[in-house]
């Protein structure tokens, strides 16, 4: 499948790039359980000298809300961590349609956020605004969570990665049927959930949200989130675009061209939002 294909290439190239990093982390806490689900594990990974107020962020992988892994993640860890910024990867409940749709996803990130909470004091690290990163179906989760279901207004921050930004775009659903993905739409969804209450752009609340696209996406149109991204300007609450004119779903190029300019963009993101 398309969607896999395209993680499976952009992990590789975010592995080759920051495989030399990994001493950075100082201390990792991994398949820690955040809740009952055999899904509810996450790694902490925290960097060398971290404290009481080192910042943290949360990362949400992709996989069409149905698959990959909170491992695909790693690689993002070992460049927070360099740059002073503990990390939290989750894995949480695949969709299916039937008992598990995007609300429980929403419930699962809440649980992470409570158990981070709890353990932040012992570990050492802040949690007072944590910042929230996603790629591709995780982009969609970190921007949905953040502005409809963060009741207690917790985050300080998201990056979306080619995330997601209307289901109910005619282009985005186009894609997906072409691509023979269409049915991952009701895995998330369930049979009588319409599809907007699962939009982010629908759902927009007063978090600041960095944006990080490819124009040449023939899986996530760009044109969505860029609406989002304007209604907030309109809201004057702060958001950042960044569009790769010749990047398509790996966000990072073909040839990794963009790759210093998206980790310098998400590392000042978070130091400037995460507390």
């Amino acid at each position: 499948m398309l969607i896999k294909n395209s993680l499976l290439l952009f992990i590789l190239f975010v592995l080759i790039f920051l495989s030399c990093k990994k001493d950075t982390i100082q201390d990792e806490y991994l398949n820690q359980s955040y809740g009952s689900h055999e899904r509810n594990k996450l790694d902490i990974r925290l960097p060398d000298g971290h404290n009481a107020n080192t910042p943290m962020v949360i990362l949400i992988h992709g996989g069409g809300w149905i698959g990959g892994d909170k491992n695909d993640m790693a690689s993002f860890a070992n460049l927070f961590t360099l740059n002073g910024i503990g990390t939290a990867a989750i894995n949480y409940r695949y969709a299916n349609g039937a008992d598990i749709t995007y609300e429980d996803l929403m419930v699962d990130i809440g649980y992470a956020i409570a158990y981070l909470n709890g353990k932040s004091g012992a570990y050492l690290f802040s949690m007072n605004r944590p910042c929230i990163l996603g790629y591709s179906a995780g982009g969609h989760m970190a921007m949905l969570y953040a502005h409809a279901y963060d009741a207690n207004n917790k985050i300080g921050g998201i990056t979306s990665m080619v995330g997601p930004a209307d289901l109910t775009d005619s282009t985005q659903i186009s894609l997906l049927v072409a691509f023979g993905a269409d049915s991952i739409l009701w895995d998330l969804m369930g049979s009588s959930i319409p599809l907007q209450q699962a939009s982010p752009i629908y759902r927009i609340g007063d978090v600041p949200t960095q944006y990080i696209y490819g124009q040449l996406d023939n899986l996530v149109p760009y044109q969505p989130a860029k609406s989002m991204y304007d209604s907030l300007q309109l809201k004057n609450i702060d958001s950042e675009w960044i569009l790769f004119n010749d990047a398509d779903h790996n966000v990072y190029g073909t040839n990794f061209q963009h790759a210093d300019s998206i980790n310098k963009a998400t590392i000042r993101w978070v130091k400037t939002y995460g507390d």
